[in-house]
């Protein structure tokens, strides 16, 4: 029986092959803070038997209480979800399509925003019925009163204007 060695010809070294495959591994994604606390309440959420709108606040609380660190607050947050919560208010087609199905455009908009942004893309582009057909009915109840959303925005707005003093 003869012994065969295999030799390399490629001309890398074995050792440079292993340090390759670990540089090419992906990097983590800094996401930020709002992200993480809507992904950890949607999980949360997610995971529930009780599906109630009061389930889900909990949820997002629960969420802000594990996330929220450093200048972060509450407050920034609830600004970050008014921002969204507007730009679904800003379509007229969203408006007409709540309208239609007897929804308050600001409560249901918080159940789409809460639901991430490629739902708000979604109903944004195609409305919100092929979207939340089955769902309307926990879209009446709003997570956030406006005026708690309007208080957080005008909280980092004034906090804003203090900085640049």
């Amino acid at each position: 029986m003869e012994n065969i060695q295999l030799k390399n010809h490629s001309g890398e070294n074995e050792v440079a092959k292993t340090t390759n495959v670990a540089s090419r591994k992906k990097r983590k994604r800094d996401e930020s803070p709002y992200l993480k606390i809507r992904s950890k309440a949607a999980n949360i959420f997610r995971n529930q038997i009780d599906k109630s709108v009061k389930t889900k606040k909990m949820s997002i609380e629960r969420a802000l209480d594990k996330v929220i660190s450093g200048d972060y607050t509450k407050s920034r947050f609830l600004a970050e979800f008014r921002a969204n919560v507007d730009m679904l208010l800003d379509s007229k087609r969203f408006e007409k399509d709540c309208k239609q199905h007897k929804l308050k455009p600001f409560n249901a908009a918080t159940h789409i925003v809460f639901d991430g942004a490629s739902k708000i893309e979604l109903v944004l582009k195609n409305g919100l019925y092929p979207n939340y057909s089955t769902r309307l009915t926990e879209l009446v109840e709003p997570l956030f009163t406006e005026e708690d959303l309007q208080k957080a925005s005008t909280v980092i707005s004034t906090q804003a204007e203090t900085v640049d003093d």
